[in-house]
């Protein structure tokens, strides 16, 4: 079911990353930045690259899978832009984990991250009219969190009050919590409809006799 991938996608990044933070060889890592966990240099640099790549391909068949019920009752090309784009999402994670920052995939790795950068907040904004039936609130949300992580990059370019590390965990936690939501308004729409019953009642006269 969608909640079982669900879980499982939480649960592997999740237990992933946290599993390299606290087993990987340099204690030091976070001086360096977060991709860091996924280089040579790391000894558990294997489990932090697999946990990116199984999280892509866990994240690709759960948009299919919710997008072949969505699909039955909305129609049109939003819905498959909205589709495509959390595709590619889960195609630019899965593709830091195959492309680590080592010096041979440096600036293929570079770009990847920029273009899931890009792809998000593309996301964020195009939200309000490729999602159907789009509340306020996750309106609200949305550009609530565009805007800190909007904040977080002009503080982190202009001061030295953020590091890169710290700068990139905080931006992926809240791109992370997002895309939950938004993953689980999509599978509310998906489940819409399903084993649902219309009753009518009638009032039933009394027999007097």
């Amino acid at each position: 079911s969608s909640g079982v991938i669900t879980n499982l996608l939480t649960i592997m990044i999740i237990g992933g990353m946290l599993f390299s933070m606290l087993t990987n060889s340099k204690r030091d890592w976070w001086r360096y930045n977060f991709s860091f966990l996924g280089t040579a240099k790391n000894s558990t640099s294997l489990q932090f690259n697999i946990t990116l790549i199984f999280t892509g391909l866990l994240m690709i068949a759960l948009v299919d899978y919710l997008f072949v019920n969505i699909q039955r009752r909305y129609h049109g090309y939003k819905i498959q832009v909205l589709r495509w784009l959390l595709i590619m999402l889960a195609m630019c994670i899965a593709s830091i984990g195959l492309f680590p920052n080592n010096p041979e995939f440096h600036v293929l790795h570079d770009r990847i991250s920029m273009w899931l950068v890009y792809i998000m907040l593309i996301l964020i904004v195009v939200i309000r009219w490729v999602l159907p039936e789009v509340t306020k609130q996750f309106l609200i949300i949305s550009y609530t969190i565009g805007a800190v992580m909007s904040i977080e990059y002009i503080v982190f370019k202009l001061t030295d009050y953020l590091s890169l590390t710290a700068f990139e965990l905080f931006e992926f936690g809240l791109a992370f919590s997002w895309l939950l939501l938004l993953l689980q308004n999509i599978e509310n729409l998906a489940q819409f409809g399903q084993n649902l019953f219309v009753v009518k009642l009638k009032p039933v006269k009394e027999d007097t006799n």
